[in-house]
């Protein structure tokens, strides 16, 4: 008997759980913190998880100041605590050619100066850009464990967190199911259009049988009227060609409209035969008129 290899089941945490550390994620196995600040080690990327830490913490002081005192802006840059701890923070990861400099655009660096406290929307606004690059270090990290321990249980919680006045972040996460209905739907697409192919022959064949069989009620009309009409020394009897050929047409079209009106292509045939069927009665009324003549 083979033996059988038990797997065990573990749940992703977020990358807000991950940067806040939550002593509830018990549940990860090799997805916790620790792996993934060793993954950011060998990839040369840890400064953006410690700068997303870190601004998290000063957000959070600057937030306690405010709401505690009660200060506006301006009170709030006077803070001298709040304004070592930017200086610090500045010297650490926004200073050009510092230790642990991040990577974030000029337009955003240029207003930054160590020596006047931000405002909390700057603040949100550089740790946007840092946050959706350790996005995407995060995603990597995921796929390089899942590969690394054979991992194709471990699903992502749905609800992702999203970070203070950000855009929210959309997560594609395909289903079970998704390559079935997609097969589906295509092969669904092919039988329509087989069918319709097959109306369409099916409307030649009939339309072909309908002219072979008026064209030989057409012969045997006509060799009977010819000794009438030579006897009478009238044309009274051709009339009759025409009228006999549209209404037998019209009895076979009928019969398909019948038979065709569930198909979901049904406008389009419906054009089709209206079109085929003004062609074939002017057609006839020519041949009357010529035949009159």
């Amino acid at each position: 008997m083979d033996s059988f290899i038990f797997r065990p089941k573990y749940i992703i945490p977020t990358l807000d759980e991950i940067l806040s550390g939550h002593s509830c994620l018990q549940d990860c196995g090799p997805y916790n913190r620790c792996n993934f600040v060793q993954f950011l080690n060998a990839t040369h990327c840890s400064e953006n998880f410690d700068f997303t830490v870190q601004i998290d913490k000063f957000l959070s002081s600057l937030n306690a100041v405010h709401q505690e005192h009660l200060l506006d802006d301006n009170s709030i840059r006077a803070n001298d605590h709040l304004q070592r701890r930017w200086s610090q923070f500045h010297s650490v990861f926004i200073a050009q050619n510092s230790e642990m400099e991040v990577n974030i655009p000029y337009t955003l660096r240029v207003d930054l100066h160590a020596s006047v406290l931000p405002s909390r929307g700057q603040l949100l606004q550089v740790r946007r850009v840092i946050y959706e690059l350790l996005l995407d270090s995060f995603n990597e990290f995921i796929s390089h464990t899942r590969e690394l321990n054979h991992d194709s249980s471990v699903r992502r919680r749905r609800s992702e967190a999203v970070p203070p006045e950000s855009p929210a972040f959309v997560h594609f996460e395909p289903m079970a199911h998704s390559s079935r209905l997609c097969r589906s739907s295509v092969a669904d697409c092919v039988h329509h259009k087989e069918l319709r192919q097959h109306w369409e022959k099916a409307l030649e064949e009939v339309e072909s049988k309908s002219r072979g069989s008026n064209s030989s009620s057409g012969n045997t009309s006509d060799s009977s009227a010819t000794p009438a009409g030579s006897r009478n020394g009238s044309a009274s009897t051709l009339p009759s060609k025409p009228s006999s050929r549209s209404s037998s047409r019209g009895s076979s079209i009928t019969f398909i409209v019948d038979n065709i009106k569930d198909y979901s292509g049904w406008n389009k045939t419906k054009k089709i035969i209206q079109r085929r069927r003004s062609s074939q009665e002017s057609e006839n009324e020519a041949q009357a008129k010529i035949a009159l003549q």
